[in-house]
């Protein structure tokens, strides 16, 4: 009978694991960089978010960041392991680190609206409407055809008892509405990422129910 071995199998499953390619293109001749300690921390903050293990995130995170701040890869990996955790964790103990790597991928990727407006929601959850409303207009201007954000803007002011402010922004999904619907369904037959449009399509005639609740 031959023994299992689990820990090579369990560096196997790490290694092989399609989530988070590792991208070693940032690597320049900069003498003054310790990449090998860079690259050690980068990856066990990998392996770490593979496990599910929210402190050797931080920690190995915090680590790869003393040394080097220029690599895509780590934010994405931190980024998109806290956004999946529950709000508690994310918006709670490592709030620090999810708004840190969020900051730097929206200047990263300048053009996504992913990122804004998951830094929106961060405000949200902690109440700086102000903050999390400038993201949620920018976010308007690169994803015009998502009307859960301008929703979201309304929903605050009626949270800050100020229901005169969300109302033009019922007006204005109500008005965009169905153009917006006829545009995302002609984009259903072009599109690579038909998943994507038809889950922004759904959530539209979400909105929509509510806002002519708000406004009936």
């Amino acid at each position: 009978m031959i023994s299992s071995n689990q820990p090579f199998a369990k560096r196997f499953l790490i290694e092989t694991c399609r989530r988070w390619p590792l991208d070693y293109s940032f690597i320049t001749r900069d003498s003054g960089v310790d990449y090998e300690s860079y690259i050690k921390f980068r990856g066990l903050t990998r392996e770490a978010a593979l496990e599910n293990n929210l402190e050797l995130v931080r920690v190995n995170f915090d680590a790869s960041i003393d040394i080097y701040t220029n690599d895509p890869t780590l934010y994405q990996i931190v980024a998109d392991f806290f956004a999946s955790q529950p709000a508690s964790s994310r918006y709670g103990e490592f709030g620090p680190e999810f708004l840190h790597a969020l900051n730097k991928l929206i200047k990263l990727h300048f053009d996504d609206a992913k990122y804004i407006r998951e830094r929106a929601a961060y405000y949200r959850s902690s109440e700086y409407f102000d903050e999390a409303r400038d993201d949620y207009e920018q976010a308007m201007k690169l994803s015009p055809e998502d009307l859960r954000l301008p929703y979201e803007i309304a929903d605050m002011y009626n949270m800050q008892n100020l229901p005169g402010k969300a109302k033009p922004y019922y007006k204005y999904i109500k008005k965009i509405y169905q153009q917006t619907q006829s545009t995302l369904e002609k984009k259903m037959s072009t599109t690579l990422d038909r998943d994507k449009v038809s889950e922004i399509i759904d959530a539209n005639d979400v909105v929509i129910g509510e806002v002519f609740e708000h406004i009936k």
